[in-house]
């Protein structure tokens, strides 16, 4: 199944890679390898992952302190969020779905 980012989800994976960057670049690889772990597990098994709202999984990334939100469609799983797991979910409209 295809996994699809939405522009906010994929605008805030874009400003943690330039954090970790910044900080060391190797961890800006580690933190890539994290993430397409999780698209690959999400394109073969979307529903691997427990529902948090009504329609909106969520998906850990290993070793970094960061998760998707995302929806399951009939043909593409969308990649609603890409947030810190301390971060308050009332600032992402996107989550509303």
């Amino acid at each position: 199944m295809q996994v699809r980012f939405e522009p906010e989800a994929e605008a805030e994976m874009l400003e943690i890679m330039g954090w970790y960057e910044a900080q060391m670049p190797v961890l800006r690889s580690r933190f890539m390898q994290a993430v397409d772990a999780v698209v690959s597990t999400l394109s073969r098994a979307p529903y691997a992952y427990a529902e948090s709202y009504p329609g909106v999984r969520r998906a850990n990334l290993r070793h970094f302190p960061y998760c998707f939100f995302y929806s399951v469609g009939v043909h593409e799983v969308k990649v609603l969020a890409c947030m810190h797991q301390h971060r308050d979910l009332a600032t992402w409209p996107s989550l509303d779905h």
